[in-house]
This record gives structure tokens, C-alpha cells and sequence, in this order.
């Protein structure tokens, strides 16, 4: 797997963790309407994090992507 690949999968993680964070945090508000960035976001985006996660560790064992930058 590619640098860019690498960098596909992290940038994917931060956005379903920040993405399901909000969307939690409307729910435990009970607000009626979700912006629209959240409004299609589902519990199963939590699977997708994890597998996304999982697959970024396994790399970092397998290759050392452990020093790459976002930039």
C-alpha cells in the first residue's frame, strides 16, 4: 500500500471519529434536525472506523508508517 493510501485511511478514520462524535452528541441532545454533514451518519460508521483503524495498525506493524507526515 501507498504513501497516499496510508494517508487515505487516517484522514477516513479522523472523519468517521469526528463525524459519529457529533452526531452522538445531537442524538444525546435530542435536537430534531442535524446538519447536513451528520445527517446520513448511522452507528454503523463506527464499524467502518474500527475496520479502517485495525487496517492502519496492521500497516504500521507490517511497513513503519509510523513517521509519515499529513502534509
Amino acid at each position: 500500500m501507498g504513501e497516499k493510501s496510508f494517508k487515505e485511511l487516517v484522514w477516513g478514520c479522523i472523519v468517521d471519529a469526528i463525524s459519529f462524535t457529533n452526531w452522538r452528541a445531537y442524538q444525546f441532545d435530542n435536537e430534531e434536525y442535524l446538519p447536513a454533514p451528520i445527517e446520513n451518519v448511522e452507528e454503523s460508521i463506527l464499524q467502518q472506523f474500527l475496520d479502517g483503524f485495525y487496517e492502519i495498525k496492521l500497516l504500521n506493524k507490517k511497513g513503519g508508517y509510523f513517521n509519515w507526515k499529513l502534509y
